[in-house]
């Protein structure tokens, strides 16, 4: 399909939407700010506009509902606590800062509801490779209807993980166990929605996860019946995750065009939103 704007790496950029449009945060190497917008009815093409309110991302979350983006934390040295939100109906303008993340945390990811986002795992560390040190199991949500008010601590996760892909439906998040180096839990699992204070259950494992350092990280996105991830670093496999059979190891389903490392993903029918 279309290329985007800038070139884009997981840790200097985040991927959010709603059901017409994927939008892209970020630039590598210089760390812009810029959107980029693809539309799903013409996919081939992408256009930019607006800036979120920083640069540097490494590792900031996005995540939204089918009016606004919102993107928080991240940075490359002082984890930062910042939520800006940016509205969709104003494609061009920059995006405005609204609340705060109750900890400040980078290499997170981000996911939710039409009515809630929540900030995944992360570290706290200020330097050097997360790894090292800092690994959260936090959650941190944010209500949409709310939100120029810090984020609630909800959860925790099942492990101290940074670079957790997380997916899901309305009514549970699907969270990839991220890296946490040296090794990375295999297990998926779910975040119930109405009783987000309980520990995420564990489902299917799969069997190509592989930790690079803080690289690791694979995108995904789904709909209402299926999550597909690309799981590992540097491999170009993409493995389906079946809602209706959560417990048996997910089917390599098929490729991208080449291997990738730190890849991001979004859809118009993940998280509630169609």
């Amino acid at each position: 399909k279309g290329r985007l704007h800038n070139h884009t790496y997981a840790r200097n950029t985040v991927c959010f939407g709603n059901k017409s449009y994927a939008f892209n945060v970020g630039h590598y190497p210089n760390n812009y700010s810029t959107v980029t917008r693809l539309d799903y009815s013409n996919d081939g093409v992408s256009s930019t506009g607006g800036n979120i309110g920083y640069n540097r991302f490494d590792g900031a979350g996005g995540t939204g509902n089918n009016n606004y983006g919102y993107v928080g934390g991240g940075d490359i040295t002082t984890p930062r606590t910042h939520i800006f939100r940016y509205d969709y109906s104003n494609y061009g303008s920059n995006a405005s800062p609204r609340s705060n993340l109750e900890t400040s945390v980078r290499r997170m990811t981000a996911g939710g509801t039409p009515d809630y986002g929540y900030w995944v795992g992360g570290s706290t560390a200020t330097s050097g490779n997360p790894a090292d040190s800092g690994i959260v199991s936090m959650l941190q949500r944010l209500d949409y209807s709310n939100d120029t008010t810090t984020t609630s601590p909800k959860g925790p996760l099942r492990y101290n993980s940074y670079f957790c892909p997380i997916t899901g439906t309305n009514n549970f998040g699907l969270i990839w166990n991220g890296t946490n180096y040296p090794s990375s839990p295999l297990n998926t699992t779910y975040l119930d929605y109405a009783n987000d204070t309980t520990l995420p259950v564990i489902k299917a494992s799969i069997s190509e996860y592989v930790s690079n350092e803080g690289d690791g990280m694979g995108g995904t996105c789904g709909n209402n019946d299926y999550a597909w991830v690309n799981a590992a670093s540097s491999k170009s496999n993409v493995y389906r995750f079946d809602y209706s059979n959560d417990t048996t190891t997910p089917p390599a389903r098929g490729y991208l065009t080449s291997d990738r490392t730190a890849v991001d993903a979004a859809s118009g029918m993940e998280n509630g939103l169609s």
